[in-house]
């Protein structure tokens, strides 16, 4: 029975690789070629400067984004459209929460969030520029361009962030950036349209092309940063702030979480993949990065080395915790019980490989990230525990 209970693991394993292998090849999504770290003359990339300034005192954010988009629809555009996600917080009725998680999301009650536009450009010059949805979620940047060519898009707004404890916003643990900038929407090639979008309580709207970041904000002396890619800090000032640089390549977002009540602790897989965990306590981020190590070995051991040198995680006020290219949020929730840690460790890291790594359109094709997520962390158990392990999680 052991020998019958290996082999079939051995082959759905194997059924996940190929079906991570689908994905990876593009077959089935948007002709979005999700490898990071691509040279760019192989596969041209656009790339997003975030310049931030921090108002911690008005839980505010005014950023300068500089978007280099460049055309790989493989024909002439007249316009390109951008994804503006986070004014889902724009209105009560549009938050994507279930009723019944009403109250935990906003425990102090609801108050708007979202994005005001200041200015936009093209190219230096003042753009042609509207915006659609119900809450502003799209908008519409007129920007004739030729197949390969790239334009600038220069957008100045002030990003305002309620407390909640909801994927964007901010709390007692910290502050939560997840598509709270406006990202460029990916080109169908089938349907010779832009993907739009809106968060819904189903799904986390995301889809994306990767891309290169570089970001750059101050946060006061003691606080700390966790975000995908590199994230360097320099010495404090005279003021008692620290400049915070932040680099990623080929990253299908740019997702960012900082707290002054953060406790770090680091590691390694074999592979060399490093392991950051933060967490209000040291015992919590010793057990999430404990955690996280054992997950991403399996992993690793299914599928191969992470696509990127450095996994971050934090413990975060998120209630339903997050995964996005190279940052993953731990709800609070899921470190009263160390199964439930791992439980949650393991569904949200193979998102990197299930969402991350491949690109989907989540609205159309929840399955590609959701359902193959759940259904890896069950292997991790079989793995891990055997066969029962596995069974006691379905």
């Amino acid at each position: 029975m052991a020998g019958n209970r290996s082999r079939r693991k051995d082959k759905l394993v194997r059924a996940l690789a190929i079906v991570l292998a689908v994905l990876l090849i593009g077959t089935i999504l948007y002709s979005v070629i999700p490898v990071f770290g691509l040279a760019e003359e192989e596969a041209p990339r656009s790339r997003y400067a975030l310049d931030m300034a921090i108002d911690l005192d008005n839980q505010a954010i005014a950023i300068t984004e500089t978007l280099d988009y460049v055309n790989t629809a493989g024909r002439t555009l007249d316009c390109v459209w951008l994804n503006v996600y986070a004014n889902a917080l724009r209105r009560a009725e549009s938050v994507p929460v279930e009723n019944s998680d009403w109250n935990d999301a906003f425990p102090e009650g609801y108050a708007p969030g979202g994005v005001d536009f200041i200015s936009v450009k093209l190219n230096g010059e003042a753009a042609s520029w509207a915006m659609s949805g119900s809450n502003e979620e799209f908008m519409r940047v007129e920007c004739p361009l030729e197949p390969g060519g790239t334009a600038r898009i220069e957008l100045v707004f002030r990003l305002l962030l309620p407390v909640n404890n909801w994927a964007m916003g901010l709390g007692d643990l910290g502050w939560r950036l997840v598509n709270f900038y406006p990202i460029a929407a990916v080109y169908d090639a089938q349907t010779r349209d832009f993907v739009l979008n809106s968060w819904t309580v189903a799904v986390d709207p995301l889809t994306s092309e990767p891309a290169d970041y570089e970001a750059s904000l101050a946060l006061p002396e003691g606080w700390l940063l966790a975000s995908a890619g590199e994230a360097i800090p320099s010495a404090p000032d005279e003021n008692g702030m620290v400049a915070w640089h932040i680099t990623a390549t080929g990253a299908r977002d740019l997702s960012l979480a900082f707290s002054r009540k953060m406790n770090e602790r680091s590691g390694a897989t074999a592979s060399g993949l490093v392991v950051r965990a933060y967490a209000n306590t040291g015992s919590a981020a010793r057990a999430i990065l404990e955690a996280a190590l054992r997950v991403m070995e399996t992993y690793e051991g299914f599928w191969g080395a992470c696509p990127f040198a450095e996994l971050e995680l934090m413990e975060t006020d998120c209630l339903r915790g997050s995964s996005k290219t190279g940052l993953v949020q731990i709800p609070l929730s899921a470190l009263t019980k160390r199964n439930d840690l791992e439980e949650t460790v393991a569904r949200l890291c193979a998102k990197q490989w299930f969402g991350v790594e491949a690109g989907c359109n989540p609205e159309n094709e929840p399955w590609l990230t959701d359902t193959l997520a759940a259904y890896a962390s069950l292997l991790f158990f079989e793995e891990k525990e055997g066969y029962d392990g596995y069974l006691k999680r379905l």
